[in-house]
């Protein structure tokens, strides 16, 4: 065992990472591209002040529902598949049936 530290290599800059796949693979830095997960100059809709993630078409998700009772308010959260939403409308999986519920009624719950 040598009394001396462990050099730990340094990650490389993203411009000299990208150069090295280009080479392995026969290409050129400039043909890789990648596309972005969420773009971040498009518009987004808020519920309530807050802003409504990406959601992925069958991905799960939670909706809440507030109403007034004799004893204050209440909450009902159920668990549906996305499947799209727009200005008024949340489109979902339901235990497996198609169902729209309105988003002035039913907001994100995270």
């Amino acid at each position: 065992m040598s009394g001396g530290r462990r050099r730990v290599p340094h990650p490389r800059p993203a411009a000299q990472a990208q150069k090295e796949v280009a080479r392995m693979i026969g290409s050129t830095p400039e043909d890789l591209t990648v596309d972005p997960v969420v773009d971040p100059d498009a518009p987004t809709r808020s519920d309530d002040g807050f802003a409504v993630p990406y959601l992925r078409p069958g991905q799960f998700i939670s909706l809440v529902h507030w109403s007034r009772s004799r004893d204050g308010w209440r909450y009902s959260t159920i668990l549906v598949q996305y499947v799209s939403r727009d200005d008024g409308r949340w489109n979902v999986l339901l235990r497996g049936e198609a169902a729209s519920l309105s988003r002035g009624e039913w907001a994100l719950f995270c």
